[in-house]
Formats: structure tokens, sequence, C-alpha cells
């Protein structure tokens, strides 16, 4: 049986997705004025959607720290 620990580290994992890495290969190459344009109909640009992802993955990778850092 898994520790509470280990039960919240894989969750944590869980919810790290690959949104990020599939954003930024998607947009791979793209110029600097293209990573200014809408992208679809999604009401932001395409740096802004990096960016999101990149906020949120280093939300989560605190979360997996400090939940690494707490004795078992």
């Amino acid at each position: 049986m898994r520790t509470p620990k280990e039960v919240a580290l894989a969750a944590l994992q869980s919810m790290r997705g690959d949104d990020l890495e599939r954003a930024e290969l998607a947009f791979r190459g793209l110029s600097p004025e293209a990573m200014q344009r809408q992208y679809g109909d999604s009401g932001h640009t395409r740096a802004e959607i990096v960016q999101h992802y990149r906020a949120a993955r280093a939300e989560i990778d605190n979360a997996i720290q400090w939940v690494e850092a707490q004795k078992d």
C-alpha cells in the first residue's frame, strides 16, 4: 500500500501532463510576430498560451517539491 505522500506525488505528476510540451511543439519555429497573433478562436495569442502552460507547470512543480520535502 502506498503512503499518502506517494499518492499525493502520483496525483501531482498526473496533473503535470504534457500541455506545455505539446504547445511548444505546435508553435516551434514560428516568428515572434506569429507568436503574438491570436490562436484560432481561443482569444489568446500563441505566446500567452505557452506562458499559461509554463506558469501552470511551475505551480505543479513547486507543489511536488513541497510534498517531497514533507516527512513521511
